[in-house]
């Protein structure tokens, strides 16, 4: 069964029009130490508008779904992308380009652009589905989720120093059950992704920069019986931001990095998912939907405090991602 909606995850599958999109035991390899990103390289280098800490975002507002940025108050919108179904922004850790998911070549692939939405290049190309692009500390690799293997895995595509595709991507995880959803750890040393592999979806960790295997093996992270999703590290590698709950009605959730002290942050009838750290790790950004076509951005402290509606214009924004601050 696959879940259909908009998110960065094979249930929340993309489509043409619109693409949308947690920890438990021991984590392999450790998490805590965060690592210094390297300097700019060359597709990032052109000056951007506004400051670090903007958010990226996907959104129909001007018809079919386009990439956009703003302020985390809501304010300054400006469109990045212009082209057919572009979505999914996944912003490198020095604060200068944007990976994304576009379907300008016919199908979905991965792209980078610079982050004024200049310098667009296409990174994957191939005739299955590539989805869910996040970074590696560096910014001289990433991963996603492709259907290469006939089955929803993670892979691993390095990076030149000019920011081109070098050679073929390796196939991170190799259960024939759904593994999707992918989120490196600052220190790069641990991937994070759910899978379905044990029933309903929990959250699993393997080491990031190597196949999975009998040296490598998944370890669970989560354990109930509803799905957890959409994980995102904090900028010290300490917790994970997450949606848990049914389809329906998941809510954005916190969990120490060793699987201890889940906590339920919006406790709201609404589905709260896709949840996004601010870089100093004090708030997180969000998606909810309250039930109609539309879908609004929401922040708050990263005790669930204070949520604020940051958009709220009858259009569907959500992929939301935090602009992270250069080194």
């Amino acid at each position: 069964m696959e879940y259909r909606g908009w998110r960065r995850s094979v249930r929340r599958r993309a489509s043409p029009s619109l693409s949308l999109a947690l920890v438990a035991t021991t984590l392999p390899g450790g998490v805590a130490e965060r690592e210094t990103a390297a300097g700019p390289s060359e597709p990032g280098t052109m000056a951007f508008p506004g400051a670090p800490g903007d958010l990226a975002f996907t959104s129909n507002r001007g018809g079919r779904s386009k990439i956009y940025r703003m302020r985390s108050d809501g304010s300054g919108a400006t469109l990045l992308s212009d082209s057919a179904s572009d979505s999914l922004p996944a912003w490198s850790a020095d604060a200068t380009q944007l990976l994304f998911v576009s379907y300008r070549d016919g199908d979905s692939e991965i792209w980078r652009m610079n982050a004024a939405g200049q310098r667009v290049a296409q990174l994957t190309d191939n005739n299955v589905e590539d989805f869910e692009p996040a970074w590696y500390p560096g910014d001289r690799a990433f991963v996603f989720r492709s259907r290469r293997s006939d089955n929803p895995d993670i892979w691993r595509q390095n990076l030149t120093e000019n920011g081109a595709s070098d050679g073929d991507p390796t196939q991170l995880t190799t259960n024939p059950y759904l593994d999707i959803a992918p989120s490196v750890s600052p220190n790069g040393k641990c991937l994070v992704f759910a899978s379905n592999r044990d029933g309903d979806d929990d959250l699993y960790t393997i080491r990031a920069n190597a196949p999975e295997g009998p040296k490598n093996r998944a370890v669970r992270v989560t354990r109930n019986n509803v799905d957890d999703h959409d994980p995102d590290w904090s900028p010290n590698g300490r917790k994970i931001a997450y949606s848990s709950g049914p389809s329906g009605n998941p809510d954005i959730f916190v969990i120490n990095a060793d699987g201890t002290r889940p906590r339920n942050l919006t406790k709201h009838p609404a589905a709260d998912i896709d949840p996004s750290w601010s870089p100093s790790g004090k708030q997180i950004a969000f998606e909810r939907n309250g039930g109609g076509i539309t879908r609004d951005i929401f922040r708050m402290r990263a005790d669930g405090t204070r949520q604020v509606n940051v958009t709220d214009n009858g259009f569907t924004d959500a992929n939301v991602l935090w602009q992270p601050m250069p080194d």
